[in-house]
């Protein structure tokens, strides 16, 4: 018998998918397993939103009351270190589903209600800023309650450069979390890459062939507005698409973790400005325009005085 045909066992399966649900909830649960499990992991995607390192708690389709009528956000994340206690709804969408204003604002109403910190949202809309989130939701809302929006590229990205760049300290957690890796990449998994540039993609693409094209032409304004409108993003393309976005956590997956931690970090600081490039904070390392004056002071204190 040849084993050419055999399927071999892996922790998160892709068979079995039959739907757009069963393919949300099969994502949601087991990106929040590998969460509560691979706690370099689950750090490296809970502290930007403010979470403490701690003890992390995963659950799914957590049960609320809502008025008169009862909600199931996807999932639920609980941090506990001491005294403290960190929570924040899931809200998860894989295709082409895209997140609900209506839906997302009663969570944020239940994570008030219940004292929450965080609504997390899940999907592959790509906010063309870092730090934007892709639907609008009622400003009064959040004054207690912050929402965060996370892209599936922006995820499989984080899981691969702390696996592969940053590492996991135990073997058995780092194959845990190459198991998601492998899961997300799967066609199957709902977890899309880029593939649609707009529906003015076309015009601007034909206008750059021809030499034609301007920064007035209508299907330009339109193609890097996309559907962020209601962001009141500016209309320009580098702030304006979600395409750069995308590159650039496609690209830091394949980065040494200081150089995909300096780009990232450009682009949710400085989304209008081209040029120089702030680095992270954790990296320690000044200013380019810090470093320059720095030489300047040695040189002149080393007895090189202006005349």
């Amino acid at each position: 018998m040849t084993e050419e045909n055999w399927h071999q066992a892996r922790l998160i399966p892709t068979s079995g998918i039959s739907g757009a649900e069963e393919q949300e909830r099969r994502a949601t649960s087991a990106l929040l397993a590998v969460m509560g499990t691979v706690k370099e992991f689950s750090k490296a995607i809970l502290a930007p939103l403010g979470a403490p390192s701690g003890n992390v708690e995963t659950y799914i389709e957590v049960p609320f009351v809502l008025g008169e009528k009862k909600c199931y956000p996807d999932g639920l994340i609980r941090v506990t270190r001491g005294s403290k206690t960190w929570t924040a709804l899931v809200e998860v969408k894989t295709g082409r589903n895209q997140l609900e204003t209506e839906q997302l604002e009663s969570y944020l109403d239940i994570a008030r209600e219940q004292g929450f910190d965080v609504l997390l949202t899940i999907s592959n809309e790509i906010p063309p800023v870092a730090g934007q989130h892709p639907t609008k939701v009622d400003k009064r809302k959040l004054k207690k309650v912050s929402i965060h929006h996370r892209s599936w590229t922006a995820i499989l990205s984080t899981a691969v450069m702390q696996k592969d760049h940053k590492g996991v300290s135990d073997p058995e957690q780092a194959w845990i979390l190459g198991e998601l890796i492998r899961y997300l990449e799967h066609p199957r998994s709902g977890a899309m890459e880029l593939e649609d540039m707009g529906a003015n993609w076309v015009s601007v693409r034909q206008a750059v062939t021809a030499g034609t094209l301007r920064s007035t032409d209508r299907p330009l304004r339109k193609w890097s507005l996309g559907s962020t409108r209601s962001c009141a993003t500016p209309p320009y393309v580098s702030a304006g698409s979600s395409a750069p976005m995308w590159c650039m956590c496609s690209a830091a997956r394949n980065l040494p973790t200081q150089l995909a931690g300096r780009v990232l970090t450009r682009r949710a600081g400085e989304p209008g400005r081209a040029g120089r490039c702030h680095p992270h904070p954790q990296h320690g390392r000044t200013h380019p325009r810090d470093s320059r004056s720095a030489r300047r002071t040695d040189y002149l204190s080393r007895g090189h005085r202006r005349a």
